[in-house]
């Protein structure tokens, strides 16, 4: 069977121009996501590397110059595009070069086994190969929910792929023919892999953007402008689960700073608030995985320490973070130093309720106040 390159082109070129302008809608929905840029490029560059398929009569050889350099560079993007999406920032300033010396290296492959199909599938097909499986592993790594599934989707349409450069770099090592023969032979094992390819990882990623997209707006309603901590809805939502978790023990802590309304009269309320965000960029410093901060109120604050063990280890988290809040700072170029009044509540020894155990706290951090701070 022989390709028609024009027509196939053509087919290729018109899924890649609809893949585009859908990449390109839902990125500018969610311009502030890292990543999806990465694969607009991709996705546009894929399609300009169609385009000499379809002018291969016309240009001869330059269409398998251009038409290999967006084969290796397209997967190369989505590849840095995946990462930035998923936060893996280890090795982004050795990721790029890197990425370009790759590219480099099967671009020079294509010059020098231009003319010699088989060769050139020899030295390139692996590079794509292992690209692509490098991808997939990354895909597959550390997922969960709905973006697993997305993310599972999106790996086969890449294993599917990777199947086809593997196919065609094995008969080319069983049957070395003449490049035009090896070409039109083999070649179509590709092409006809790329279509569901090319849909495949755009659906996938619009799917995978719409998900994050709705997800941080979901939990910016629930995250205090202020100090970046959890608000009052957050609370109203989670805090009984969290309280009532039996896989660890909880405590749930109330503190306010003494003297706040001082330091508003005599520095301003920008400084005030200034002061807060302080405390709640500290607080967050100091928390781990299994902790949660909820600014409650003006200048009360709720925290939710979860620890294992004895009752030293959570006086431990705790006198850490009080400690650590209270240590002298420099705020806009004044000195401060402040001092908080908390109050403590144990589940399940002080009760399971989160309504039982916050009154309970509240009783012991107004008792704990000194009284020239009430």
């Amino acid at each position: 069977m022989l390709l028609h390159f024009p027509t196939l082109g053509l087919v290729l070129l018109s899924v890649g121009l609809l893949t585009s302008c859908i990449m390109i809608i839902i990125w500018r929905m969610y311009p502030h996501l890292e990543g999806p840029g990465f694969w607009v490029a991709a996705v546009v560059l894929m399609t300009l590397g169609f385009i000499p398929i379809w002018l291969e009569p016309q240009i001869g050889n330059m269409a398998i110059i251009l038409n290999n350099f967006a084969s290796i560079t397209t997967p190369a993007l989505i590849l840095e595009g995946i990462m930035r999406f998923r936060r893996i920032g280890t090795g982004r300033n050795i990721r790029i070069p890197s990425g370009i010396l790759y590219i480099l290296l099967y671009m020079l492959s294509t010059m020098v086994n231009l003319g010699h199909a088989s060769r050139r599938y020899t030295f390139n097909d692996p590079m794509i190969f292992i690209l692509l499986v490098t991808t997939i592993l990354v895909l597959l790594w550390k997922q969960k929910g709905w973006e697993r599934l997305a993310n599972g989707f999106i790996s086969l349409t890449f294993a599917l792929l990777a199947t086809a450069f593997a196919i065609r770099w094995t008969l080319a090592q069983i049957n070395p023919s003449s490049a035009t023969d090896l070409n039109d032979r083999l070649g179509i094992l590709i092409y006809f892999t790329l279509v569901p390819w090319a849909i495949g990882w755009t659906y996938g990623f619009v799917l995978l953007i719409n998900i994050r997209g709705r997800q941080e707006l979901h939990d910016a309603a629930r995250i205090d402008a202020l100090t970046g901590l959890h608000n009052r809805l957050w609370m109203a939502e989670r805090l009984d689960d969290s309280v009532q978790d039996t896989d660890r023990m909880t405590c749930l802590v109330l503190f306010d700073i003494n003297g706040f309304k001082k330091i508003n009269d005599e520095k301003g309320h920008l400084f005030g608030d200034a002061v807060l965000r302080w405390i709640g960029s500290t607080i967050l410093q100091n928390l781990t995985e299994d902790d949660a901060a909820i600014r409650y109120g003006g200048d009360e604050f709720l925290l939710l320490i979860s620890y294992h063990g004895s009752q030293e280890s959570f006086d431990r988290k705790l006198h850490a973070i009080i400690h650590a809040v209270e240590s002298p700072t420099t705020i806009e170029g004044t000195e401060l130093q402040v001092s908080l009044s908390y109050g403590t509540a144990h589940c399940p020894a002080d009760g399971q309720s989160a309504d039982v155990l916050l009154a309970l706290a509240d009783k012991r951090m107004y008792a704990r106040k000194r009284p020239e701070s009430r």
